[in-house]
Order: structure tokens, then C-alpha cells, then sequence
């Protein structure tokens, strides 16, 4: 996709239906303006509602850490937008510890939930309407501002390696890590 500068009015996206998890702050927020501004419809998550979406934004609250919450996002993504032509994982986060071994079992699996099984939940819901309509984008961010190795947050950086493997086991007409093509 190449980039368009907020309030271009370049309509590049016109019809299409993009979903972005995390989208009422930060890095999501910037995302569904971009899409917003190159004519996408556009619905977003959060679990709760902090500040409101951009004007014309659809918004749905959901904690897509659990299953119940993933399926609410896919049931609402179909309900206001008749589905979705990019999806955009920009849920996640970790908060810091002393060290690897001072993170907790419970908050490993909370970043097992919501960096991994959250894309992974909404992924298995909205891709098959993706291959049955023979297009779509699925995109996972991801960041770079705690290089590895950073013991603090290894319950985070772990994320990365399963979304390869993941992808790895996808069918083979769909595309590998980094291709830039849709399945």
C-alpha cells in the first residue's frame, strides 16, 4: 500500500472494508485515519472506549483476548461493513518486569491472549470470506522498540516467531510472511 498523507483526500481504498484492532490510540489511531482519508470504510476495536474514533468510523468494545471478544469484532465487522477486505492486527502491549524469570504465569498467558491467540481468533473468523471472495490483506504489526534481547519484556518479544509459524502452516495458496500480496 503506499503511503497517503493525512487529509490528502486520495479516495485509493474507496469500497473497500478495513477492520484495525487497537485503533483508538497511538499507532491504530494513525492507521484508521489513513485508511479513513484513502476512502475505506473503516471499524475499529478497543476494550473500551477511551476517545472516540474519527467521524465516520465505526467502533466496536471488545476484548479480542478471549474468544467471546474476537467473535463479537468478526460478527461486528460483518454487520457494519459486510466484511473485510484488510485486516489490520494492532493489538498488544506488555508491561515490563525485573527480569525474564520475574514474569509471572499469568501474565505470560495474558501475552500468549493478546499479542498471539487475538490475531490468530480473528484471523480463523474473517479470512475464509477473504479466500472465498479470492482477496484480502491481513496485516500483524508489530514493533521494534524493544529490540530483543530485553528481558523485561520476553513475554512480548515471543510473539513475533509464533505469527511465522503460524503463517508457515497456512495453505499454500495463501502467501508467506512479507510477500505483500493478498491470499
Amino acid at each position: 500500500m503506499t503511503t497517503v498523507e493525512n487529509g490528502s483526500g486520495t479516495r485509493m481504498l474507496a469500497g473497500k472494508r478495513a477492520l484495525v484492532t487497537g485503533g483508538t490510540r497511538g499507532i491504530g489511531a494513525a492507521i484508521v485515519r489513513q485508511f479513513l482519508d484513502a476512502g475505506a470504510q473503516v471499524l475499529t476495536t478497543a476494550r473500551s472506549t477511551t476517545s472516540a474514533p474519527p467521524e465516520g468510523v465505526g467502533f466496536v468494545a471488545a476484548d479480542v483476548r478471549t474468544r467471546a471478544g474476537a467473535e463479537a469484532v468478526a460478527a461486528a465487522a460483518q454487520e457494519v461493513l459486510g466484511g473485510v477486505d484488510i485486516l489490520v492486527h494492532n493489538v498488544g502491549g506488555a508491561r515490563p518486569h525485573r527480569s525474564a524469570l520475574a514474569i509471572p504465569d499469568e501474565e505470560w498467558q495474558d501475552g500468549v491472549d493478546l499479542n498471539f491467540l487475538s490475531s490468530v481468533r480473528v484471523d480463523a473468523l474473517l479470512a475464509p470470506g477473504m479466500r472465498e471472495r479470492g482477496s484480502g490483506a491481513i496485516v500483524h504489526v508489530s514493533t521494534a522498540a524493544v529490540a530483543p534481547p530485553a528481558p523485561p519484556f520476553l513475554h512480548y518479544q515471543r510473539r513475533r516467531p509464533r505469527w511465522r509459524a503460524t503463517a508457515g502452516g497456512s495453505p499454500p495458496s495463501w502467501p508467506r510472511p512479507g510477500s505483500g500480496s493478498t491470499p
